[in-house]
């Protein structure tokens, strides 16, 4: 199965297709508040919890450059053997078909997170003509995203902020709002030579499937984020307002 999927990375985000493998994943990730009601001008921020049944100990500063496994206490069984289908197929350079490069040498490694272009929170591919959505990036607090290192011990959860969709000027329609589809990762940086002996040079490198993820089916409820966006009556604003002002001449010096 594949799934359009926004990805960030050391950059400007990117569009890619992955291909979800069926080996089991090490972790799951569930919606923290999967449903809720917000008015058109509120910000909608996107929780997930991450939680695992063995020990996640990732070391993307690892002194030990030439095996991925140097980055783990102990290597995910999700992650394909190194060095074989480690790496990236890297297009040749005079147009022909290229081929698969392995890494010979990884010098970067980092935690990465995604969302799937789903519903209609994206109207417009991974896009929307009522909201934009801002991705929550380490160090900030709460972000899984851009991590060098991360922890997380067998039976524990930790909740993470995926992101943030805010309304455009104006606010959002009155409407149902959803998306389906979250991912958790690693990405590596490295270099890796051809067989003519060209080395390449391959950044963040998602590999294998997702440590942890969400579903990309819209209908299936437990994989799907759902906001209803509902409008504040006329009435509502009026009497905001009156109190408002009544307050202002109460205040006012004698």
């Amino acid at each position: 199965m594949s799934a359009l999927l926004r990805i960030l990375g050391r950059g400007p985000a990117i569009i890619a297709l992955i291909l979800v493998s069926g080996l089991a994943q090490a972790a799951t990730l569930t919606l923290v508040t999967p449903n809720g009601a917000v008015g058109p001008n509120d910000p909608v921020e996107v929780w997930v919890r991450l939680s695992t049944t063995t020990n996640i100990a990732f070391n993307g500063n690892s002194s030990d450059p030439n095996s991925y496994q140097s980055l783990f206490a102990t290597p995910p069984p999700f992650l394909p053997q190194w060095p074989d289908f480690f790496g990236q197929f890297v297009q040749a350079a005079n147009g022909g078909e290229g081929a698969f490069v392995g890494f010979d040498t990884i010098v970067d490694a980092i935690t990465n997170a995604s969302r799937a272009c789903t519903g209609t929170f994206n109207d417009l591919g991974c896009s929307s003509s009522n909201y934009t959505f801002s991705f929550n990036l380490h160090p900030a607090a709460n972000s899984f995203a851009f991590r060098d290192t991360f922890n997380l011990l067998a039976g524990q959860s930790q909740d993470f902020l995926l992101g943030t969709f805010t309304p455009k000027p104006g606010g959002a329609a009155p409407g149902t709002y959803n998306f389906a589809g979250v991912g958790f990762f690693y990405m590596f940086t490295g270099f890796g030579t051809d067989d003519f002996g060209v080395s390449h040079f391959m950044s963040n490198v998602k590999i294998g499937p997702d440590l942890a993820s969400i579903c990309t089916s819209i209908s299936n409820p437990s994989c799907t984020f759902t906001r209803q966006v509902v409008p504040i009556p006329a009435a509502a604003w009026l009497l905001g307002g009156g109190l408002g002002l009544l307050g202002l001449v109460r205040r006012q010096p004698a």
